[in-house]
């Protein structure tokens, strides 16, 4: 019996295609989303599903079909292709996403808890569970953890350190600048936030990257113990960090970063509390090899070094562009009730980026499951293949433009002699030419003739404050594409004489429904704005770079979680998703109120507040929420979508094949 299953839309992952040619909207009548687990076996240990007859296979092959090809084994600047790979590689860690949002801890792998909370501080302590180790057999213990919080933490002095001092990847982590307690056995950290952080829950991961090769590669130290030892004391932490005997480890006051500002430009006192006095040098050779060797170079990996993983599975061969393929970690040990031992020996990841090429490469049996951008040639093509089951459901990621502030571009006051009205117009203006409902009309109410656009930064449509923020977040003002208003802001600025004006808009090459949208926001205001196609397949390191090459971009924006504060680092001032240079000091005071806010009522006002300034000063536009599909073949059993982060892989230890 052939099950199809098709749910209501509203998403999926990121990039892929979609042609603009008219097409007839095939059958998508919502049903339950059932995950097409098999019946009781029948005797001689068969298993069966509707009228097959299917047996369980131990080990084998499960190969996945993914848009976006990664670039590191790890994720310094995060994006959805990396943390797929990092997730199947280090497995969840202390807590994950089901699918039914439920925040799972992994109490397989070790336990977390707020020990103490004032009205300023809160102090959080981590452990480990005995017996977790990196696949060399080395334990995973409390250097790993302080790597990952130091690499996320801006405490270090860039002029001092270079250009390869740590990124910081967590606006809470920041927060923690005292050097944490460590306990005797070495497996416990112990840190205070030095504000209330009402999402301190989801704030920790433990390093993919261990600590001992960061060591051995950047210190020169071979042995495991001694070298984590080394980049403890390194990064400023006690000696003998596993050898501490129960006594008291004196601490020392220590200024480490003397140019560190706060929000405002304002001189931040950095003296802080460490163990012994953090050396510079080793600090910028750890933070060079975090930051860079774990990149896919040509030839990597060139040591099998940087293939130790903690988790269920470890990088076997990578084909750059190509594939990834991963075998079982025959060490993993952090497993048990709650993430167990994965059903497949190897996970190959095939890197695809049309959405019918991987739809020809599940039919062809190249592939076994696949999440491809959704269009109605993508659904019609599924059904017609045998064997395949489908599924659409709710995601998080969402398609919108952001405006660059500090390029020197149209959109930046620098550009307009620093004039902040003018700069202010010209962005209000180019807005205001946006075709969103044109752009869901043509592209995206086919697969979803309910799909609205979107009018919210930080809610997704349908969620319970959705309707309280979009009524008071000044959205109204773009609520449809006004030509005339955009004409008059700029005649109104003094710029009639100088239309139309140049707009580099940066977009994936090669997306074909990002192209089109392209498309359609180059033809709708040519008079207004000339609209530069700057195209680049390489559009996420172009992003991350902020090399004032672009004045705009389109790209897709998601949740990694449900916190209020998982938006957090896109607005405020020098967050790392903060692409676009945009700074607002209310906005940085509106956030910083949010983390120490427990009331969702104040919580809906002060992101309404916060949106509203979006909206008013031309931050950028959501347009529309993703809609998608994730689709296997019937011989992968417990394939189950989810609308966070890892999405179609967040279960994979429960993958079974069936031949």
């Amino acid at each position: 019996m052939k099950m199809k299953r098709f749910a209501t839309t509203v998403a999926t992952v990121l990039a892929g295609a979609f042609a603009l040619a008219a097409c007839t909207t095939p059958d998508a009548t919502p049903q339950a989303p059932v995950t097409p687990a098999a019946t009781a076996p029948a005797e001689g240990g068969e298993t069966v599903t509707g009228d097959d007859v299917l047996t369980p296979v131990e080990g084998g092959t499960v190969t996945l079909g993914m848009t976006n090809t990664p670039n590191a084994l790890i994720d310094v600047w995060p994006n959805a292709a990396n943390s797929t790979i990092l997730y199947l590689t280090q497995g969840p860690g202390f807590a994950f996403f089901d699918d039914d949002l439920n925040y799972v801890r992994n109490t397989d792998f070790g336990t977390f808890d707020l020990i103490e909370q004032t009205d300023e501080t809160m102090t959080v302590r981590y452990t480990i569970n005995e017996g977790v180790q990196w696949s060399d057999g080395t334990p995973v213990d409390a250097a790993d953890m302080i790597l990952w919080w130091a690499a996320n933490n801006d405490r270090f002095d860039p002029e001092a350190i270079g250009d390869d001092v740590f990124i910081p990847g967590s606006v809470s982590q920041t927060t923690v600048t005292d050097f944490p307690q460590i306990s005797d056995d070495g497996r416990t950290i112990t840190f205070t936030y030095n504000n209330v952080r009402s999402d301190w829950y989801f704030q920790f991961g433990v390093s993919s990257v261990p600590a001992h090769i960061v060591a051995r590669r950047a210190l020169g130290i071979q042995d495991p113990m001694e070298a984590k030892q080394a980049l403890i004391t390194a990064l400023g932490g006690p000696e003998n960090y596993r050898e501490q005997d129960g006594t008291e480890v004196p601490t020392v006051q220590t200024q480490i970063n003397t140019h560190a500002v706060d929000t405002n430009d304002n001189p931040i006192d950095m003296t802080i509390t460490t163990f012994v006095a953090p050396d510079v040098a080793a600090i910028r050779a750890i933070a060079e090899v975090y930051n860079n060797d774990w990149t896919f170079t040509p030839g990597f990996p060139s040591d099998p070094d940087l293939t130790i993983s903690a988790g269920p599975f470890i990088l076997a061969e990578l084909v750059d562009g190509e594939f990834i393929r991963l075998e079982r970690n025959p060490n993993f040990t952090a497993h048990g009730s709650v993430v167990g031992v994965p059903n497949v020996d190897e996970i190959i990841v095939r890197f695809i980026s049309d959405p019918m090429a991987m739809v020809m490469a599940l039919q062809n049996g190249e592939v076994d499951i696949i999440a491809p951008q959704t269009s109605v040639d993508t659904i019609a093509a599924l059904q017609g293949i045998p064997d395949v089951s489908y599924i659409a459901t709710v995601d998080s990621v969402y398609e919108h433009v952001t405006l660059v502030f500090n390029n020197g571009g149209p959109f930046d006051p620098a550009h307009w002699g620093g004039n902040e009205d003018t700069a202010r117009a010209v962005r209000l203006a180019f807005l205001h030419t946006l075709p969103r409902e044109q752009i869901i009309e043509l592209l995206v109410r086919p697969l979803d003739p309910n799909l609205q656009v979107r009018n919210a930064w930080t809610q997704i449509p349908g969620a319970p404050a959705y309707p309280a923020i979009t009524a008071g977040n000044n959205s109204a003002l773009f609520a449809n594409q006004d030509l005339e208003q955009a004409r008059q802001l700029l005649i109104d600025a003094g710029l009639e004489d100088q239309l139309p004006i140049n707009v580099r808009l940066l977009s994936a090459a090669g997306n074909t429904r990002r192209e089109n949208q392209v498309e359609l926001i180059m033809a709708a205001a040519p008079d207004l704005f000339n609209v530069i196609n700057n195209a680049a397949p390489d559009w996420g390191t172009i992003l991350r770079a902020g090399d004032g090459s672009f004045d705009a971009g389109l790209w897709g924006w998601g949740s990694t979680s449900t916190a209020w504060n998982n938006a957090e680092s896109n607005f405020i001032t020098g967050g790392t998703n903060a692409i676009g240079g945009f700074s607002n000091p209310r906005v940085d005071e509106i956030w910083s109120e949010i983390t120490r806010t427990f009331d969702e009522d104040r919580i809906v006002e002060l992101v309404t507040e916060a949106e509203q300034i979006l909206f008013d000063e031309g931050y950028g536009l959501p347009i529309f929420q993703w809609p998608g599909v994730l689709a296997w073949r019937d011989r992968v059993l417990n394939v189950v979508p989810m609308p966070l982060g890892a999405q179609e892989v967040w279960n994979f230890w429960d993958w079974q094949i069936v031949e």
